[in-house]
């Protein structure tokens, strides 16, 4: 049987932050205007630093990229992109494996245990699959629109 997940929303000045709740694998969405600019230092106040891939297309990647990118070098990580083309052709087994193979591909990354986000809409979803898969688990989603 699925475990279903629980989520909480928690009003911010900032935003919006929506946990959900899965025992030990839980993990806040944030939902807020300008958020993409704070990816680095939010972050780094969960935790995380260091080496870390951001997972995109490269619709998604032209319009957000460079914001998360900037955001997370200042804050002191070191990010490899690993960008997948669009569209719903490329939701399939054969480039999941490529993106398999661009995170093992990351050999600090794994063995660092780092981070991985992807930066994505719904037309990327493969990109948290391939990431939870190879990484553990997605430590952030980091959504445009």
């Amino acid at each position: 049987m699925a475990r279903r997940a629980e989520a909480r929303v928690i009003r911010e000045q900032s935003g919006e932050e929506v946990r959900v709740e899965l025992g030990p694998r839980s993990y806040p969405v944030v939902v807020a205007a300008g958020v993409l600019a704070e990816s680095g230092p939010r972050l780094a106040a969960a935790g995380f630093g260091g080496r870390c891939a951001l997972v995109t297309s490269e619709r998604v990647g032209a319009l957000y990229r460079e914001p998360v990118l900037a955001s997370l070098r200042a804050a002191g990580f070191a990010p490899a992109v690993i960008e997948i083309p669009d569209g719903e052709e490329h939701k399939n087994l054969a480039w999941l494996a490529v993106l398999y193979d661009r995170l093992l591909d990351i050999r600090q990354l794994l063995a660092e245990r780092a981070p991985a986000y992807a930066l994505a809409t719904h037309a990327v979803d493969t990109s948290g699959l391939g990431v939870d898969e190879v990484v553990e688990r997605v430590r952030a989603l980091v959504a445009g629109r």
